[in-house]
């Protein structure tokens, strides 16, 4: 007697543990929403078919390349020429950018959505075709997906529709068939967060007819989309498209999680750095600082000319902030080129470091001051081992363009934005002189 009733308890659990993977029209998307996505690379080595029962899709370890944003729009917002095929209450997302026939091209796809308690359906499409924005309704709508969703649930459904000609020639239609399966719920691990879900596995397969001055193109299109969908959450937490290659078979693309705004992941690095003495003797380090955002890497530091340019103190061209030593006189360019996934930028500061021969210059000038920043913009700040009193700007010519006796002190601010961007000289008490840099 005691075995049939641990069975039926273990049974009643796990009914109760797989009843808390049920997504319902709560959870679906309505006018409004947004959701944030990171994408990784397609071809990433990651098991993504797996699935089963008390599933646990570990992918804390995938790297973001780039983000985009599910938006889930009133009709209005996306076109006042959709308004009058789905009335003021519709909202849309944008599916697709583009389907390229060739000879000519269907843009901004948009998909409009209708939800109850039974049910979360495309009601038709919007499109730009030559020009000519285009919405119309489902003939047959395309269910995506029944209501509640739960493990093991299944569905067949077909679709269509089909766009008037508006007076360019054009005809365009859709049919298709979408069919899916839950085949598995448990624990989903991102970068993001980690979530309980279930996994729904849909394929659907679409057929494109343009009719083009009455000649046919036909397109179809066959695609797997593994989504893992978790209460409370209006889009996938995290999602594979697989699309049907020629000689290739289904592959990736694109996969994609829920996540938080990532500054960094959709622009190049901004590149910027400055250096501590810019007007240095001979066998002087420099120390670079860079003010770079959102590099990655590589990164590389190039100093041309090279000759007696070596760095030290365990940095080289690739580390963050190198110090470099310069041995032979002379006027040096330093460039700065800074890479993430999304490309690479450099910033390059022409005759930047200017080495002065040894036996030319005082011992008494050596020292003396330092200024920030560099490259300046609107101020220059001078803080002196000593007491000074007098500042002179001159530029490379030696014409004077700015001069100041003041009040003595170790530290004094000037207002250099009359100055035009180039290079310059500051001189402090009529003897030590160091440059410059004036920014746009």
């Amino acid at each position: 007697m005691r075995l049939p009733l641990l069975i039926s308890l273990f049974l009643f659990i796990t009914q109760i543990a797989i009843g808390q993977y049920v997504i319902t029209a709560s959870d679906m998307p309505e006018d409004g929403d947004s959701s944030r996505y990171s994408s990784i690379n397609p071809l990433s080595n990651i098991d993504f078919e797996s699935s089963g029962p008390n599933y646990t899709w570990d992918f804390s370890d995938i790297t973001p390349v780039n983000q985009g944003l599910y938006e889930y729009q009133n009709v209005i917002n996306i076109s006042l020429a959709y308004l009058p095929t789905f009335g003021p209450n519709a909202f849309g997302r944008k599916i697709l950018e583009e389907i390229n026939f060739g000879v000519i091209g269907i843009n901004d796809i948009y998909s409009f959505y209708e939800k109850n308690t039974f049910e979360f359906k495309s009601t038709g499409r919007g499109i730009n075709i030559g020009g000519v924005p285009l919405g119309t309704k489902h003939t047959d709508s395309e269910m995506i997906y029944e209501l509640p969703l739960s493990y093991r649930n299944t569905m067949t459904d077909s679709f269509e529709l089909e766009f008037p000609d508006v007076g360019i020639g054009v005809l365009y239609s859709v049919s298709g068939v979408r069919e899916y399966e839950v085949d598995g719920w448990g624990t989903v691990i991102t970068p993001y967060d980690s979530f309980q879900c279930i996994r729904v596995k849909a394929t659907i397969t679409e057929n494109d007819e343009l009719i083009l001055s009455g000649f046919p193109i036909r397109l179809t299109r066959i695609r797997t989309e593994y989504t893992w969908l978790s209460k409370g959450e209006i889009a996938p937490v995290f999602e594979v498209s697989t699309q049907q290659f020629p000689f290739v078979g289904f592959a990736p693309v694109y996969i994609r999680y829920r996540d938080i705004y990532r500054k960094c992941l959709n622009i190049r690095p901004q590149v910027d750095f400055t250096a501590n003495d810019t007007l240095i003797r001979q066998g002087e380090t420099v120390s670079f600082e860079n003010n770079s955002t959102c590099g990655t890497g590589p990164r590389n530091w190039s100093i041309t000319p090279s000759a007696g340019v070596n760095f030290v103190n365990n940095t080289d061209p690739g580390t963050t902030e190198p110090e470099v030593r310069f041995d032979n006189p002379g006027l040096y360019t330093i460039n700065l080129t800074e890479t993430n996934t999304q490309g690479q930028n450099n910033l390059r500061r022409e005759d930047y470091i200017e080495v002065l021969n040894t036996t030319s210059v005082s011992n008494n000038d050596k020292g003396i001051f330092n200024i920030y920043p560099n490259p300046a913009k609107n101020q220059l700040h001078i803080n002196a081992q000593s007491s000074f009193e007098q500042l002179r700007i001159f530029d490379l010519s030696g014409k004077i363009l700015f001069q100041e006796i003041s009040t003595p002190g170790n530290n004094k601010s000037i207002d250099i934005s009359g100055l035009n961007a180039g290079h310059y000289f500051i001189e402090v008490d009529g003897h030590s002189v160091k440059k410059f840099i004036v920014l746009p």
